[in-house]
Parts: structure tokens; sequence; C-alpha cells
């Protein structure tokens, strides 16, 4: 109990903020009952509920893991008790696991930590308000990531015993392989964890024993988290392959990157279907060329070799386009409200990130540990790209800007260059505003971005 207290007193602001996210998100929780059962989400939750359920015929589904979480959360509680788990997970994300992770060690008794942390969180869900209440997979896909990160420096960072070595990277690697069940674009994630705990075992000068004893642990932690899919591919498939089903997604993705420039989906009562496709015509015009064969990797490196400048046009404007969510949910249920807000906050968070790129960081060092969380945002920009995909640079753009800016260098520099600031600001702004419009304009419909 003395030790509890302890600790409660040692990091009452992460405590504090833990105990006022919490409270928020119950009640996004409360208030989002319809939405969070909408198309995909809907899925997924009817997924889990007949899971574990021998007498209801599943239809296909990829990973097991997500699934088995929401049918353990409804053999608990029900919905009632996924909204609670899912609320106390995002709230140690925000509160603990990050602020650990990237936030200097001297802020971590101080109340100003518990109003970073309580900013940041704010500004998140002004960005991204329902992803936190919807039974999708890209934040709890993210969050284990971050776990696995969060765990990977610790790991690397320490001296351990060796069978304590042994057990927190076997845990890694459960982690891992969990990161990538839930969503196959994590592989590469996993991947760059790996070799990051490489690079860093070698950076530590440990000795050859604890470095092998750390990959090994890690490798078989992966193994062992995969046997339950493992067993479902050959009960399911007949194939004795660890690997998740795709059915060749990743490919179609591509193709669909070509002809759209973004998605989102709708389900308000404007219009008569949920898809909100923003046609990229440039793209859509290599498609329709002479020779363009099917849907393979082989078609589509022959069009990307072919046609590199307008590949590379496609590319940026899907980047930039995810720049800013547009609508802070991922269900749309008025596609004609305004998204000033939005835009602006959006678009001022990623000034003053590429703003303290530029030696305004108060420890560098972590960019290691931060680049295999940006893998998966990198690798899915090519597909058909949704808001929520981006809710990784997003959460680390803000977070980055609340724990590890100098700001009293920041404050001085942008002072010192104010006008040249301003300037930068405004003419930026009016460049992505113009390709945001013209996204907007490649709807069918008509999407104003600033009018209601």
């Amino acid at each position: 109990m003395n030790a509890l207290l302890k600790s409660i007193k040692d990091n009452k602001a992460h405590y504090l903020a833990f105990l006022f996210i919490f409270i928020i998100l119950s009640i996004l929780m409360i208030q989002s009952e319809e939405t969070a059962m909408s198309s995909d989400a809907k899925n997924y939750w009817d997924l889990g509920c007949s899971y574990f359920d021998k007498n209801v015929e599943t239809p296909d589904w990829r990973g097991y893991i997500y699934p088995a979480f929401l049918g353990i959360t409804n053999i608990i509680g029900g919905f009632a008790a996924w909204k609670l788990v899912n609320s106390l997970l995002i709230s140690f994300l925000f509160a603990f696991v990050f602020p650990d992770l990237i936030a200097p060690k001297n802020d971590h008794g101080s109340l100003l930590l518990c109003f970073k942390i309580l900013g940041s969180y704010i500004i998140f869900s002004m960005l991204f308000l329902d992803i936190q209440t919807v039974t999708l997979t890209d934040l709890p896909a993210f969050m284990v990531c971050v776990w696995a990160v969060w765990l990977a420096r610790h790991i690397t960072e320490n001296h351990f015993k060796w069978y304590g070595n042994a057990f927190l990277s076997f845990l890694l690697g459960v982690l891992l392989y969990w990161m990538y069940n839930i969503r196959t674009i994590y592989l590469f994630a996993a991947l760059g964890i790996l070799i990051v705990c490489v690079i860093e075992i070698i950076k530590e000068k440990k000795k050859l024993t604890e470095g092998i004893i750390t990959v090994g642990g890690e490798l078989f932690g992966v193994f062992f988290a995969s046997i339950p899919q493992l067993i479902v591919n050959y009960q399911r498939y007949g194939e004795k392959s660890i690997a998740v089903r795709t059915n060749g997604l990743f490919v179609s993705q591509l193709f669909w990157g070509l002809q759209y420039q973004r998605y989102d989906t709708y389900i308000g009562s404007e219009g008569p279907v949920p898809q909100v496709f923003f046609v990229d015509a440039s793209g859509t015009n290599l498609l329709l060329e002479p020779g363009v064969g099917g849907q393979s990797m082989q078609n589509y490196l022959s069009i990307c070799f072919s046609h590199p400048i307008e590949i590379l046009g496609v590319y940026t404007r899907h980047f930039v386009n995810m720049l800013t969510p547009f609508w802070n949910k991922v269900y749309i249920e008025e596609l004609q409200k305004s998204k000033l807000l939005i835009v602006l906050v959006s678009f001022t968070v990623l000034f003053l990130f590429i703003y303290a790129l530029f030696n305004k960081f108060e420890n560098n060092k972590l960019h290691i540990w931060i680049l295999p969380l940006l893998i998966p945002v990198i690798m899915i920009t090519p597909g058909a790209v949704e808001a929520r995909f981006f809710v990784a640079l997003h959460f680390i753009m803000i977070c980055t800007l609340a724990y590890n800016v100098d700001w009293k260098r920041m404050k001085q520099d942008l002072k010192k260059h104010s006008i040249r600031f301003v300037l930068l600001y405004l003419a930026s702004f009016c460049l992505f505003v113009a390709i945001w419009t013209n996204t907007l304009a490649s709807y069918s419909g008509e999407i104003s971005l600033f009018i209601e």
C-alpha cells in the first residue's frame, strides 16, 4: 500500500491526467452509441460476439487477436465492457506510456506535465473524435505498437538478469506479432522495431549473450503469439502458416490508390451510399491507358516505372490530403459541416512540428524509436487512404510538440523572426488549402472546405 501511495505521489501528473482523460472518454463513449455500431465497426463487433460461439458460422476474417479481444469483452459485459476496457487502455496510453517514452524525466513529477498530457489529448480528440469510440483496428494496432516501442526501449537501455531480459523480450515478441495480426501493415513496424533493437544493443555495447537472449526472446514471443493463427489457418484453409490472410488486399489497395486520392465513409441522410470517393484524375488516366493489365504487382510496378512523375504527384496528393482529417469522425454524419477549425488545428500542428524539426527538440535521440511508429503510415500512403490510417502521424506530432520541444527556444525564435514566420505560415496554408479544395471538388457531390 505504501509503495502505491509513493507511486501516486511521485507520478501525480500521470494519475491526474489518467483520471481526467478517462472521465472525458467515458462521456464520449456514452454520446457515440449510435455511430459506434456503424459499417466496418459493426462488422468487427459482430465477429467478436460470434468468436467463441461454436454454433455460429463466422465469415472469413483475417487476424485472430482483435476478434478474440472483442469476444472476451462481450462475454464479460457486452459492449459496455468493451467501452470500459477501451477507455482504460487509451487513458493509460496517453497518461503513462507515451509520456514515459518521450517526455524528459525531470517533468514526470510536475503538474505542468498533467496539463501537457490533457492538452495533447484534447487536441488529438478535436481531430479524431470517434476513432476512440468505435471498434475499428487502427487505434488498437497503434497502441500495441507504442507499447512495443516503449518495452523495446526499456529492454535495450537497461540491464537485467538473464531471465528478466528473456521474459521482457518474450513479451515484446508477443506485442510485435499482435500488432501485425491486428493490422497487417504493422508488419513493417515490427521489423523496424527489431532492427532498432539490434542497433541499440550494439550502441549500448551489451554483451553478446545479452543480445542473443534479447533477439531470441523476441523471436520466441512472435512464434508463441502466432500459434492460434497457425491453428486457424490450418483448420480453415489447410495451410501451415502463421501469416494473416489478406486475399491480395495490398495489391488491390495500390490500384485503388491510383484511382482515389482519398476515401471517407458517410452514414448521414444526405446521400444514398456510404462510400465517399475523391477521384484522382491523373491516376485514373494511368489506369485507362492501353496495355494496362489486371491487378498484379508486376503491372503496378510497370505503371510506376513508366510514369514516375505522375506517380509522385498522385502520392504527394495522398500524403497532403491525410495531413488533415476534414471531419473529426470516422463515420461522417454531415458532409457539408464547416471544416475550418479542424483544418486550422491540423495545419498549425503540422507547421509547428516541421518548424521544431530544426533543432528545437529537447531529446533528438528519440527519433530512432519514433521512426518505427511512422513506418505503417509511410507504407499505407500509396493505397486508398483514409484519415484514420494517419492517426499515428497526428498523434506523434501532437505529443512531440507537447513533451519534446524546447518551447523557450521556440518562442524566442518565433519572436525574433515573427514576420517571416507569419508570411511562411500564410503562404503554406494557402498552398495546402488549394490542394484540399481541389480534393473535395473531385467528389461527385459538392463539398465545401469552409462553408456549411
